[in-house]
């Protein structure tokens, strides 16, 4: 069983109708999915650095290649049951006339062509995609985007915009939406909030394309392309063509509002509930910023499912309901000995994939929004003690740096994380101010990581971890030890060296946590002074007592 997931976000900064937060919804799940769910391994594509500055490295550009490339040749690839996969886009989606007398509906890459409509990742190429997913895997799709509620070829969803909610187990193609332009985006917009819709103009492709799935096939004819036995879920941001997928500013963060909603709703639950769970609460959350905030937004959500998953059985991002649905279809063939509606693993095949690259660059180092971390849930209940920690220096870096070395030190314990500040122009660094931390520590939190990224490039230079489980408690411990790469080489001969300390909550007899960080071991040359000048001392004094009986001894001899 392997958890792994594919995170893209785009803010467009070169083009008109460019957008601000979806860089962070993208780094905010990755970081989500890693730290809080476990994932075993996150990717990220971003066309934007956290702090505005262009994204060099050409394996991470979200060019189409590379989404596909990625969703290909690595999220499904060799997948095999009991896998938990997720697909997380933010960005524009886009309507496509095909020529046919027929609308598709497609993602916008950072190399789009406005004018041709090519290298756009559309709805069929994602049907291909997953219909290769064996029975008995699990699928997310999260697409914070206008457009894209077709892009899992299933049957059946939840419909928010009623209530109570109603589900669906029909679908039909999406239909043109009329005047998306660019002036109906600028309309579209709601200044007070920072609001921009993700949508892009529709496009007309008239020239001959080769679809990726033979005609005849979809779950609008009742013949789904996935396999019946995936478990499959897709959030899509706005529930109909028509809706507006927004892109807001939210509690001073610049995100989506479907995935803001989403890691609220997390959070509330404690990160633990089922899809309708989730939804409902999501929907909750959305209500309330149509109410207080933004009261013209006419957005919507929609959860689309396979029919075998069913969204009230289903714990999110949970491996142990990875076979859900392929238990669903097991016992629907001991039962009927058939399988009615779907296409099998037998059907047509997508065209070949392209190999991923083996040179793929890692999520940069991020802080995402204070109101995603664990601290302000429910779990923080659950607190059964304080990790302080002390960074002190990092030691030769110069044998892992490329060019300016400008590092800092990123600190985390599951979804909370601090960083020193950095230090301009060292390759041997050591940190006296801004570098004492303090983590609340959780049952089931495993593990310290400290990361040490080089800011002139915002490259990983190397990381290290603290087991929290054998780390023995109320005791300041001092630590050296040597990075690592990300695939757990040895980075050099770079080290970083910081005190440590788990303090917990109750201590044995009753006692209560320290209300006031403990005190740091003094260094040894503050300590107490040695054997030597405590005798020396200590003679001076009987010397001088000394010195004062015979001066008192004189004076009454004289009298």
């Amino acid at each position: 069983m392997v958890k792994k997931a594919l995170c893209i976000g785009l803010n467009y900064p070169k083009r008109e109708n460019k957008l601000f937060g979806c860089v962070n919804d993208c780094l905010d799940w990755e970081h989500l999915l890693k730290d809080t769910f476990k994932f075993d391994e996150t990717r990220v594509l971003i066309d934007q650095n956290p702090d505005g500055s262009a994204v060099t490295a050409p394996t991470q550009i979200p060019t189409h290649y590379n989404i596909i490339t990625q969703l290909g040749g690595w999220l499904c690839k060799d997948v095999e049951a009991g896998d938990v996969l997720v697909f997380v886009f933010a960005g524009h989606g886009c309507q496509v006339r095909n020529g046919q007398g027929r609308i598709d509906e497609a993602l916008v890459p950072e190399d789009f062509n406005e004018g041709t409509g090519e290298k756009l990742v559309l709805d069929d190429e994602l049907h291909a995609l997953f219909s290769k997913l064996p029975s008995g895997s699990f699928l997310t799709v999260i697409l914070d985007c206008c457009h894209g509620a077709n892009m899992l070829d299933v049957p059946c969803s939840i419909d928010t915009s009623q209530q109570p909610f109603r589900p669906l187990t029909t679908v039909e193609r999406p239909r043109e939406v009329a005047n998306r332009t660019f002036p109906a985006w600028e309309q579209a917009q709601i200044k007070h909030a920072q609001a921009r819709p993700r949508f892009m103009p529709a496009v007309t492709v008239t020239g001959p394309r080769q679809r990726r799935i033979a005609e005849g096939l979809g779950a609008h004819v009742g013949k789904m392309t996935l396999d019946p036995g995936v478990t499959a879920f897709l959030f899509s941001a706005s529930r109909t063509s028509e809706q507006h997928a927004m892109d807001a500013n939210i509690k001073k963060h610049q995100c989506g509002v479907m995935s803001f909603c989403l890691m609220e709703a997390l959070a509330s639950l404690r990160h633990r509930c089922t899809y309708e769970m989730l939804l409902e609460k999501a929907s909750e959350k959305l209500e309330d910023i149509r109410v207080k905030y933004m009261t013209s937004m006419d957005q919507h959500f929609q959860l689309s499912f396979c029919p075998n998953s069913g969204p009230g059985q289903v714990v999110v991002f949970d491996e142990a309901y990875a076979t859900a649905a392929q238990y669903a279809v097991s016992q629907q063939f001991a039962a009927t000995g058939r399988q009615d509606g779907f296409l099998s693993n037998e059907g047509p095949m997508p065209a070949a994939v392209r190999e991923v690259s083996t040179d793929f660059v890692p999520a940069p180092s991020y802080q995402p929004p204070e109101q995603h971390s664990p601290q302000h849930s429910p779990q923080q209940q659950n607190v059964f003690g304080r990790l302080y920690l002390v960074v002190h220096a990092a030691y030769n870096l110069a044998s892992i740096a490329n060019g300016q070395c400008d590092p800092y030190v990123v600190t985390r314990i599951a979804g909370e994380q601090h960083r020193t500040c950095t230090l301009m122009g060292s390759v041997d660094p050591l940190w006296e101010k801004d570098n004492h931390f303090t983590f609340p520590v959780h049952e089931r939190d495993g593990t310290l990581d400290l990361e040490v990224v080089n800011a002139h490039q915002n490259q990983l230079m190397g990381r290290t971890g603290v087991d929290l489980h054998a780390l023995p408690p109320s005791h300041w411990h001092r630590r050296r030890v040597r990075l690592q790469d990300q695939y757990g080489r040895p980075a050099g001969e770079a080290e970083v060296e910081f005190d440590v300390r788990l303090e917990p909550m109750q201590r044995p007899g009753g006692q209560q946590e320290r209300q006031q960080p403990p005190q740091q071991p003094a260094p040894q040359q503050q300590q107490q002074p040695p054997p030597q000048q405590q005798e020396s001392k200590s003679s001076s004094r009987r010397r001088s007592r000394s010195r004062s009986r015979r001066s008192r001894s004189r004076r009454r001899r004289r009298s």
